[in-house]
């Protein structure tokens, strides 16, 4: 694939604001090929802790350290890892999927659905269904972080008004990259194994998100809506996305999005 400088003229000027972090490269790394697009896909939380995009193991962390990390996730064998892997390819199925996807399956009709008839739609079907009143409860604050979540993006310059989130499915996937590479830094996945995980990581992305604003949008509301505070989580990962998204040197803007299958896996 030959590199491109994706220009963005319409960046709005206050996401440009909050372009604040530093990209760092591993010059050993893929930098513009099919693994490169599946590391760029993890790219928010290696920005974030100011580590090189694009390398397939985590900087200064020996394979014990690495095993450490990954207990603590319940994964403590090749097998975990494995399954784990499994588990984080499968980036729909929670409380949060259910919601957002309501609202698409309303969006379909080309009309988005106030959130006061969103709210009123899901209630009544959580009613029909005979769900408890927990499943109302979840419901109701789902929904009122996506509204406070939304907001907060158009204001930054994130999301174009109107423009709504449709999943949180680059969460998972952002998450899946990051398994990837920890299995390569525990030694619990050779590099075939870890290459191949990232492959199918970049081939979800694919079906899912047609661009990388999107995607980005998927992702910082995933970290958001599964933190205690979302706008602390928000505070936390804009910077990265958005210079992810504007810094002339990012993957983001220099790699295509994986929208379709263009390499000899």
């Amino acid at each position: 694939m030959i590199p491109r400088h994706t220009p963005l003229p319409d960046v709005p000027a206050v996401l440009r604001a909050h372009a604040t972090s530093t990209i760092t490269v591993d010059p050993r790394g893929p930098l513009y090929d099919d693994l490169a697009q599946a590391l760029a896909l993890g790219a928010v939380v290696r920005v974030d802790e100011h580590q090189p995009w694009n390398s397939l193991d985590v900087a200064d962390v020996s394979t014990y350290s690495a095993r450490v990390f990954l207990a603590e996730h319940g994964i403590n064998s090749a097998d975990d890892w494995t399954a784990a892997l499994g588990e984080a390819l499968n980036p729909s199925g929670n409380d949060i999927d259910s919601v957002l996807g309501f609202r698409a399956d309303l969006m379909r009709t080309g009309e988005t659905p106030t959130t006061g008839r969103w709210r009123a739609e899901m209630h009544e079907w959580l009613h029909d269904t005979d769900q408890t009143d927990d499943a109302h409860d979840a419901v109701d604050r789902i929904i009122t972080a996506v509204d406070d979540i939304e907001t907060m993006f158009t204001s930054a310059g994130l999301l174009e008004p109107g423009i709504k989130i449709r999943s949180v499915a680059g969460h998972r996937l952002s998450w899946a990259v990051s398994v990837a590479r920890w299995g390569s830094s525990s030694g619990y996945g050779d590099y075939q194994a870890v290459r191949q995980a990232l492959l199918a990581v970049r081939d979800l992305a694919g079906r899912h998100f047609v661009d990388w604003n999107e995607y980005a949008a998927s992702t910082i509301a995933g970290f958001a809506l599964e933190a205690d505070d979302h706008t602390a989580a928000i505070t936390t990962y804009l910077p990265p996305v958005a210079t992810l998204l504007v810094a002339a040197d990012s993957p983001w803007r220099n790699l295509t999005f994986p929208t379709d299958l263009d390499f000899a896996l």
